[in-house]
């Protein structure tokens, strides 16, 4: 089981690798200042979120529920704000990469601790075909990456809306 955007690799109880990063005190303060000038209305509480080898940030905060996420996912499709973020994250930090995830935040790694690790990794130590389904394949996603890994490398990469299509693909239907 990848972990963590593949930085971390468990195989059964087997720690296969891990990688570690903290990420600077520059960036959690420019993270904490995004958030606070955010001009969205609702801000809940853990919008920083220290993760295997990478960092999970949320203006609307990890604490939203499912309605407030939905909310906040419809702002930020007219108001882009992720996207604007994660491109100065990426300018101000150009050791780093800033990836929109999920309906409220951004992944924020070093360079090549994204999700091709896990593709990588894959082609690398079993000989099988890849299948690979997102729903964040577009650049700037947090699924672009391992797209491109697997679509440009003889494997299987398709773009999905949410867990229902990746069933329908899977089974045949």
């Amino acid at each position: 089981m990848f972990c963590c955007m593949g930085n971390e690799f468990w195989q059964g109880e087997q720690l296969i690798y891990k990688n570690d990063w903290k990420p600077p005190i520059e960036l959690i303060a420019d993270l904490c200042n995004f958030q606070m000038n955010s001009p969205y209305p609702i801000k809940r509480k853990n919008y920083l979120e220290e993760r295997v080898g990478m960092l999970n940030f949320s203006v609307a905060g990890r604490d939203s529920n499912t309605e407030e996420r939905k909310r906040y996912w419809e702002w930020d499709k007219v108001n882009k704000e992720r996207e604007k973020i994660a491109e100065k994250i990426s300018k101000d930090f150009p050791e780093l990469e800033a990836k929109i995830g999920g309906q409220i935040s951004i992944d924020i790694q070093p360079k090549g601790y994204n999700k091709s690790q896990a593709s990588r990794w894959v082609r690398e130590n079993i000989d099988e075909n890849i299948f690979f389904a997102g729903d964040k394949c577009f650049e700037g996603g947090n699924d672009y990456d391992i797209y491109l890994d697997v679509k440009n490398k003889g494997g299987t990469a398709v773009q999905v809306e949410s867990w229902r299509d990746t069933v329908k693909i899977l089974s045949g239907h």
